[in-house]
């Protein structure tokens, strides 16, 4: 993918650091939406963010309607959070198709992938 180039940056805490570019590009492509105007570009990222980052990435999006009835829920993941959606996306292996608007709608609910099958 290609760095998408701005004039002007999409948070106030980025100008100057090495990777405003990147940031600004991440943005203008959806990937990152930041916190009331700043990046804070020298934090680390929690694991919802890291999830969010990737559902955005790969286009994967669900709301209350797209969800299967068969859901795995997490007790820690609350539905009032603003990262629920998103980690039921990044941690349900299942089935989909889209909606008009562009969203997941679940068809199934499969099992677990072992990532280790047939490893030496």
């Amino acid at each position: 993918m290609r760095l998408l180039y701005t004039d002007e940056d999409a948070f106030s805490d980025i100008s100057g650091h090495w990777a405003n570019v990147y940031i600004n590009s991440a943005y203008a492509k959806g990937w990152v939406a930041g916190y009331d105007g700043k990046y804070n570009p020298d934090t680390a990222i929690t694991r919802a963010e890291a999830m969010t980052l990737i559902n955005n990435v790969l286009g994967r999006e669900v709301d209350a309607d797209g969800l299967h009835e068969d859901a795995k829920q997490w007790p820690d993941n609350l539905e009032y959070a603003w990262y629920y959606y998103e980690v039921l996306e990044a941690t349900n292996y299942h089935e989909y198709v889209i909606d008009d608007d562009g969203d997941e709608v679940w068809t199934d609910i499969l099992p677990n992938k072992t990532w280790n099958e047939g490893a030496a």
